[in-house]
């Protein structure tokens, strides 16, 4: 009996952590989309203020043009987040979020060779990338970038399918208590089942759109940055292409109409979006493509229906029980005495 009961009441706890389960990879999915966005803009940053910055002494860049340099970039409407600079361990504009200093194993990481580290000491979690000097070769500072994308988990839809699983999951468990027809029964497990996977869906659609949009602020800044860049005095045409930090450029030989809206396609690997900035001394403009990298949703849709799988077997205990102990001698009433 006791047996039957804990069977019966262990559905309810496995949903919880399934949907527990739920949340916490779609957070952490979307939060290494949102730090490889971030990163991704720093190091486009980094690039552009290399291109119209003219050089200063010891192959670095003119102090002054570069303070003005990253200032308007960090106030122009063109930039979707939070920008920062540091020449050594100066940081060129206000500190507003805690970031320096930079602990030392952060730093010696980027002087090493890595491309990018997430900061997670300050208010928000940043995205830092080395700063070179003009060869590319020594490590100069280092270009911080964050909240480049608002993330969509969790949102109002979120947490209100949420609480549509979870009390119709307990709605599920009493109607196994109570109900002894047994298609009321299969009307409670499905019900609790279907909104469980409606919150699985809804988690990885927002990861999805996330991702999605991430792609898209990242080559519309881009875009952006060539199109100032083109225009600037200073500036070598041919150093355009070296803003496109890990996107194809292709001559666009058409005079281009702004605005041009990003358009999506399928490649050989995946989806790819491409745009046009124009580059009116060139009387044309240069074709940006990005390669979306969809490995890590391809892994978060494998792991929330693990989840989901995990759920529905929680809900299933939860039937089993319920039937096993509608069998029970003890629940079945035996016959009234005919009067003699």
């Amino acid at each position: 009996m006791n047996s039957r009961r804990w069977l019966l009441l262990a559905g309810p706890v496995i949903a919880a952590i399934s949907m527990v389960g739920l949340w916490l990879s779609a957070r952490k999915a979307e939060r290494t989309e949102l730090d490889r966005a971030d990163a991704a803009l720093a190091r486009t940053a980094a690039a552009y203020l290399s291109v119209v910055v003219p050089a200063g002494g010891a192959n670095g860049y003119d102090p002054a043009r570069l303070l003005s340099a990253v200032n308007n970039l960090a106030r122009a409407s063109l930039w979707p987040g939070g920008l920062q600079l540091s020449l050594g361990a100066v940081p060129l504009l206000p500190d507003t979020i805690g970031l320096v200093p930079v602990p030392d194993s952060l730093l010696r990481l980027l002087d090493e060779g890595r491309q990018g580290v997430i900061a997670p000491h300050a208010r928000v979690r940043v995205a830092l990338v080395p700063f070179l000097d003009r060869d590319r070769w020594g490590m100069l500072g280092w270009v911080a970038a964050w909240g480049s994308v608002r993330p969509q988990v969790p949102s109002f839809r979120t947490w209100f399918l949420t609480g549509l699983a979870a009390a119709w999951t307990v709605l599920a468990v009493l109607v196994f208590l109570g109900e002894v027809d047994r298609r009321w029964r299969v009307v409670a497990f499905v019900s609790a089942l279907g909104f469980l996977a409606i919150l699985t869906v809804d988690l990885g659609w927002s990861v999805h759109q996330t991702a999605r949009t991430a792609a898209e602020t990242r080559l519309l800044t881009l875009k952006r940055l060539i199109e100032v860049a083109a225009t600037a005095p200073g500036v070598r045409q041919a150093m355009l292409p070296e803003i496109a930090v890990d996107v194809r450029v292709r001559p666009f030989r058409q005079a281009v109409t702004p605005p041009t809206d990003v358009a999506w396609g399928r490649g050989d690997v995946g989806p790819n979006l491409t745009i046009v900035a124009a580059t009116p001394r060139s009387q044309g403009g240069l074709e940006l493509t990005l390669q979306q990298d969809t490995s890590g949703l391809a892994r978060l849709r494998l792991v929330l229906a693990g989840w989901l799988a995990l759920g529905a077997a929680g809900l299933g205990l939860s039937a089993l029980g319920a039937r096993l102990r509608g069998r029970d001698p003890e629940r079945v009433k035996s016959p009234s005495p005919v009067p003699a």
